[in-house]
């Protein structure tokens, strides 16, 4: 039975002696307003469930770790010295972003953002188990052309109910203009970086557009463009399946 001064946690509905440590946050981006009070236990427990990382043009960084009732801030000078972060229980609607759970099924979801205007999506992945290190090559493609073309990106994290996964969206200040320009950039510098020649032609072309030239090469390895393999293709069922 609560006492005279008892207080409910809003959380784990306990009550509290108010004269005991109690807090009274304003919300955060997943909360929202909200001004009844938390005991000292569920507000020292609340966990980071979503992350908003900033990546700024003059290379400074700033990373909002959000949970349901307070956020912490990181924060990245743009010669990269030093981080500094501190506890803002007053990110009431995290400069307009808006994070909240979304549901798939009676038992699955995640956590998902809404931006505020001015910002475009780039595009969103999951990142679980080998697939992850293509998610972070790809985060790292978009932050070089953010930084060529001049612009803020955002990279979102949250949680899913897989705890294997992490959902992962990126997105570019500026309008749809500045988003398809990001587009055009981005596959520049992939192109360059991976390249190869055609074992049979030597032609030189994308890497992801290859095959592996092996069925036509005894094992003998590398990569042939998509002409050449379908050339040799045709030519195997020109000589009824014979290589």
């Amino acid at each position: 039975m609560p006492k005279k001064g008892d207080r409910k946690c809003r959380s784990c509905e306990q009550y509290f002696n108010e004269d005991s440590f109690g807090v009274y946050p304003d919300g955060g981006a997943i909360d929202g307003k909200d001004s009844r009070p938390l005991c000292d236990t569920c507000y020292g427990e609340d966990e980071e469930v979503f992350t908003i990382h900033f990546f700024m043009p003059d290379g400074s960084e700033e990373k909002w770790g959000i949970g349901h009732y307070r956020a912490t801030v990181y924060v990245k000078d743009d010669n990269g010295t030093g981080i500094q972060w501190w506890s803002d229980e007053s990110l009431d609607d995290a400069q307009g972003w808006r994070i909240g759970w979304k549901r798939t099924d009676a038992w699955r979801g995640y956590y998902d953002e809404t931006a505020p205007d001015g910002y475009t999506k780039l595009g969103e992945d999951a990142a679980y188990g080998d697939h992850a290190s293509e998610v972070e090559d790809e985060d790292t493609r978009l932050r070089d052309v953010a930084r060529r073309l001049g612009v803020e990106l955002v990279r979102c994290s949250g949680r899913t109910s897989n705890v294997f996964s992490v959902g992962v969206s990126w997105w570019v200040k500026g309008d749809q203009d500045v988003a398809n320009k990001f587009a055009e950039e981005e596959d520049e510098p992939w192109v360059a970086s991976h390249s190869v020649n055609c074992y049979f032609c030597g032609t030189l072309f994308d890497e992801r557009d290859g095959i592996a030239a092996d069925r036509w090469n005894s094992g003998d390895g590398g990569t042939a463009c998509p002409t050449c393999a379908e050339t040799r293709d045709e030519g195997i069922a020109a000589a009824g399946g014979k290589e």
